[in-house]
């Protein structure tokens, strides 16, 4: 029931963000942060992340976080907002693990909290943009 409402809320948030007519690096952002709040914010949350993680079923239901993001990075790279040949499966797994970092971080005052998510996700995509970043020496693989 937990894990149900955690992924029912997950989706109504990226169907929210993908229909505001932004663009797909909007609302990646908006979603990747959405994401990391909840986490930091929101004990049900956490433990419905806990137990997506570590129980059972963890891969088989850890998609219906990981697939909406990967279609975000995807979009975004078409736009030509995300490096293009980044692959986009690495991209989705690196912004997972900035989320779960967060998640599991020492808690710090609440504004504080969200601020210092905010920016090291406004940091973390900034890098991947094209004007930014030099193409990867050698593909990933």
């Amino acid at each position: 029931m937990l894990i149900d409402q955690f992924l029912t809320s997950w989706a109504d948030t990226y169907t929210r963000n993908r229909r505001s007519g932004v663009s797909a690096e909007v609302a990646l952002h908006r979603s990747v942060m959405a994401l990391a709040r909840g986490l930091q914010c929101d004990i049900r949350t956490r433990a419905a992340i806990r137990l997506l993680t570590d129980g059972p079923a963890a891969s088989a239901d850890l998609t219906a976080i990981h697939i909406p993001l990967l279609t975000l990075i995807r979009q975004a790279q078409s736009e030509g907002a995300i490096v293009a040949n980044y692959p986009a499966e690495v991209v989705t797994r690196l912004l997972l693990a900035f989320v779960w970092y967060f998640s599991r971080a020492p808690r710090e005052p609440a504004g504080r909290a969200n601020h210092d998510a905010e920016h090291a996700c406004d940091i973390l995509l900034d890098l991947l943009r094209p004007d930014r970043c030099a193409a990867p020496a050698r593909p990933c693989g």
